[in-house]
C-alpha cells in the first residue's frame, strides 16, 4: 500500500493539473505579468486545501496527528544544513526556470503525459539539472552554509496549528474569489463554460487545485509525507550509480537510490504522467503546443532542478507542502520563486534574456 497510494495520487495529479490547463507553457509563463491568472488561483486553491487538511489533522486521534507530525518532522530534516541565502538564491533559479521553460518540476510530468511540445527537452534538462547539483553540491553547502545557528521556524510557534492555518486559509479563498470576480477562469481558458465531465478540456483552476490539495490526506496518511515532486528526479538519477565507487563519489545522490521515503515519490511522479495522459487523451487535448523552443526547455528545465535541489523543495514541496505545514523557509523560498519567476519574464520581455 505504501507505494499504490503515492502512485494513485501521482494519477489524480496529473488528472487534475491536466484538467486546470496550468501545464500549459502561456499559462505558466503569463502569470508572471498577471496576464493569466490560472496558475496563481490553482496554487492558491491547493494551498487553501492542503491548510485545511493538515487543521482536520492537527486535531484528529492521535496516530493521524502523530503521522501529520512526522511529515512535518521529514520537511525540516529535507532542509538541514541550508541558510536564508540557499532559500532566496535556490527559489530564484526555480522561479527563473519556470518562466524559461514555462514549466516546472511537477507540471513537466502533466506536459510530457499530454504531449506537450518539447517537453521531453525540459525534463532532459531537469534531469541535467539535477545532475550538475549533485556534482556542485559538495562546494555549494560550503559556500551557502549557515554561518551560524540557523533555526527553521514556523509561523504556528507558540500557539496550536489550527489557530494559525484557519485564518491564512479564509484569506487564501477570499483571494481566489477576488481574482476569479477581476477575471473568470474560462477568459483565460479561452472557452465559453466549464464541466466537470471526463471528457471537459478544462475545469475551474481553483477546483482543481482544492482537489490538488486534498491530496496531502493520503500521502500523509500512507507515507507520512506531503506533496513533492524533485526529490523524484533525484531517485530515478541515482539509479546510474551501479558501483560502489560511484556511490562514493556521488553521496548526495547515494542518498536517494532506495528506501520507502525515496521510491513512493518514483511511483507519483509516473503517475502524473498516467493520468495527464489519460485526462488529454480523453478531452482530445493530446499534443497541445507550445511556445517553448528547444533550447529554452533545456535551460529553464536545468535552472528549475538546480534550484529546487538547492532550495530543498519546488513549487509543490515548499510552495504546497511547506507552506501549508506553515514553514518560514518555504514562504520565503515561494517568494523568491515568484520574485525570480518575474524578473525573468521582465527580463525576456525587453530581450535581455
Amino acid at each position: 500500500m505504501e507505494y499504490i497510494v503515492p502512485g494513485i495520487c501521482g494519477i489524480a495529479f496529473g488528472i487534475f493539473a491536466e484538467k486546470g490547463r496550468v501545464h500549459e507553457p502561456m499559462m505558466i509563463r503569463g502569470q508572471m505579468n498577471f496576464q493569466y491568472n490560472v496558475m496563481m488561483k490553482m496554487f492558491l486553491g491547493a494551498l487553501f486545501s492542503g491548510m485545511a487538511i493538515m487543521s482536520i489533522l492537527s486535531v484528529a486521534p492521535r496516530r493521524w496527528k502523530s503521522q501529520l507530525s512526522d511529515a512535518r518532522n521529514a520537511y525540516h530534516q529535507c532542509l538541514s544544513g541550508k541558510g536564508l541565502s540557499s532559500f532566496v538564491l535556490g527559489g530564484a533559479l526555480l522561479g527563473s526556470g519556470m518562466t524559461i521553460a514555462g514549466a516546472c518540476p511537477g507540471m513537466v510530468l502533466v506536459q510530457v503525459g499530454s504531449f506537450t511540445d518539447n517537453a521531453l527537452y525540459t525534463l532532459a534538462g531537469g534531469f541535467l539539472g539535477v545532475l550538475l547539483y549533485t556534482i556542485l553540491e559538495p562546494s555549494i553547502r560550503e559556500l551557502f552554509k549557515p554561518s551560524g545557528f540557523y533555526q527553521h521556524k514556523q509561523l504556528d510557534s507558540g500557539g496550536s496549528y489550527l489557530s494559525t492555518a484557519l485564518p491564512l486559509a479564509t484569506i487564501i479563498a477570499c483571494a481566489v474569489a477576488g481574482l476569479e470576480v477581476y477575471r473568470p477562469w474560462t477568459a483565460d481558458v479561452g472557452i465559453s463554460s466549464g464541466s466537470f465531465f471526463w471528457t471537459a478540456k478544462a475545469w475551474p483552476p481553483y477546483i482543481s487545485g482544492v482537489l490538488i490539495g486534498a491530496l496531502q490526506a493520503p500521502l500523509i496518511l500512507s507515507v507520512s509525507d506531503t506533496l513533492s515532486g524533485s526529490g523524484g528526479y533525484c531517485t530515478v538519477l541515482s539509479q546510474l550509480l551501479l558501483t560502489d565507487r560511484l556511490r562514493n563519489a556521488f553521496p548526495y545522490l547515494a542518498k536517494y537510490k532506495s528506501g520507502l521515503d525515496n521510491w513512493w515519490q518514483v511511483m507519483y511522479i509516473t503517475g502524473a504522467v498516467i493520468g495527464s495522459y489519460l485526462s488529454a487523451q480523453a478531452s482530445g487535448s493530446l499534443g497541445q503546443g507550445s511556445p517553448v523552443t528547444l533550447v529554452q526547455a533545456l535551460v529553464g528545465g536545468g535552472l528549475m532542478t538546480f534550484g529546487a535541489r538547492m532550495a530543498g523543495g519546488c513549487t509543490s514541496g515548499h510552495g504546497l507542502s511547506g507552506c501549508s505545514l506553515l514553514l518560514v523557509d518555504s514562504f520565503i523560498t515561494t517568494a523568491a520563486m515568484f520574485g525570480g519567476a518575474m524578473a525573468t519574464y521582465a527580463g525576456m520581455m525587453q530581450g535581455f534574456i
